[in-house]
C-alpha cells in the first residue's frame, strides 16, 4: 500500500466524520424542531380545551337566559290578558253605571218615584 492510498483514506475518513457531524446537527436540529412542535400542539390542544369549557359556558348562560326570557314573555302577555279583561270590565261596568244613572235621571223628570226613595206600606 502506498503513501498516496493511504493519504486517500485519510482524507476520505476526515471527510466521512464531517459528514457525521453534518448529520448528527442534523438530527439534533430536526429533533429539536419536533420538540417544539410537540409543545406548540400541546399548548394548542390546551388552549382549545379552554375555549370548548368557555364555549360551554357561555352556551349554558345562553340557555338560561333564552329560558328567562321565554318565562317573563309568557308573564307579560298572561298580565296583558288580564289587564284587557279587567280593561273590557272597567268598561262595562262604566256603561251600565252610565245607563243606571240615565235611568234614574229620566225617572225623576217624569215624576216617578226614584229608586232610594221609601216605598209606604
Amino acid at each position: 500500500m502506498g503513501q498516496a492510498e493511504t493519504e486517500e483514506r485519510k482524507g476520505a475518513l476526515l471527510r466521512l466524520e464531517q459528514e457525521k457531524h453534518e448529520l448528527q446537527a442534523k438530527v439534533e436540529d430536526s429533533q429539536l424542531q419536533m420538540q417544539i412542535v410537540q409543545e406548540e400542539r400541546d399548548s394548542l390542544r390546551e388552549a382549545m380545551e379552554q375555549l370548548w369549557k368557555e364555549k360551554s359556558v357561555v352556551e349554558e348562560e345562553l340557555y338560561d337566559r333564552m329560558q328567562g326570557y321565554n318565562y317573563l314573555t309568557e308573564r307579560f302577555n298572561k298580565q296583558q290578558d288580564e289587564y284587557c279583561d279587567l280593561e273590557s270590565q272597567v268598561e262595562k261596568k262604566s256603561l251600565e253605571v252610565a245607563q243606571r244613572q240615565r235611568e234614574g235621571l229620566q225617572g225623576t223628570w217624569r215624576g216617578t218615584s226614584s229608586p232610594r226613595s221609601p216605598v209606604s206600606t
